[in-house]
C-alpha cells in the first residue's frame, strides 16, 4: 500500500510463481538434451542416458524444487556435466562414437560408462 513504491516500479510487475515437479521434469529433459547437443556439436560424440541414469538425475536435479530451474541446472552440472567433462578429457572418444551413461552415483560421480 505504498502508491511512491508502486510508481517507481510502474507496471512492470512479474509474479514468479514455485516450480512444480512436472515443470522441473520439464527444465530437466531440456538441460539434459542441452548437453548432449553441446557435446555432440563440440565432440561429435552421441550421449545416451540409460533409464537407471536418468531417473537418478531426476532425483538429485528435482530433490529441491525451491531454487527454481536454477538450481536444477545447478546440479545438473554437478551430477553429469562436470563428471562427463573429465570423462571427456581423460578417455577422448572417437568422432561419431556413442557414449552411453549406464549409472551414475549420488555423490555425482559417472559410472558404467560405455564407447
Amino acid at each position: 500500500n505504498r502508491p511512491e513504491l508502486l510508481n517507481r516500479i510502474g507496471d512492470n510487475i512479474v509474479v514468479f510463481d514455485f516450480i512444480t515437479e512436472e515443470i522441473g521434469q520439464q527444465i530437466l529433459d531440456l538441460l539434459i538434451s542441452n548437453v548432449a547437443a553441446r557435446v555432440k556439436r563440440e565432440h561429435d560424440v552421441t550421449i545416451e542416458l540409460s533409464g537407471a541414469c536418468r531417473e537418478e538425475l531426476g532425483r538429485v536435479a528435482l530433490s529441491d524444487l525451491s531454487q527454481g530451474g536454477r538450481g536444477i541446472g545447478s546440479r545438473i552440472e554437478r551430477a553429469l556435466v562436470n563428471p562427463l567433462a573429465r570423462v571427456l578429457f581423460e578417455q577422448v572418444p572417437a568422432p561419431g562414437s556413442t557414449m552411453r551413461i549406464n549409472q551414475i552415483s549420488a555423490d555425482g560421480g559417472l559410472h558404467e560408462i560405455d564407447f
